[in-house]
């Protein structure tokens, strides 16, 4: 959270740790990082609906959609707590 309460990014602080090669240049990069075809589009065919967190720059508002969705995904996939509907002749 930022000084006024509000969600903010933080930002990855990277520090290298020697220095940068030549194909790790943002010229090299930049030819060698070409891509003529969708290769993570597999990832969204049988989750079609996931298609709205694809982005390179996310809101904030969409990283928050982004951990509920995977924490209701991997809570109903765990099996861990069992959602039926509770009838007050049960609760006795």
């Amino acid at each position: 959270m930022d000084e006024r309460g509000e969600l903010a990014l933080i930002p990855w602080d990277e520090q290298r740790h020697r220095e940068m090669d030549w194909c790790e240049a943002e010229e090299c990069r930049a030819v060698l990082d070409q891509n003529l075809f969708d290769v993570d589009g597999f990832l969204y065919e049988d989750a079609p609906d996931l298609q709205r967190f694809r982005t390179a720059t996310p809101s904030i508002e969409l990283l928050t959609d982004w951990y509920r969705s995977r924490a209701q995904d991997i809570d109903s996939c765990s099996r861990q707590v069992l959602t039926f509907p509770v009838f007050p002749a049960q609760m006795c």
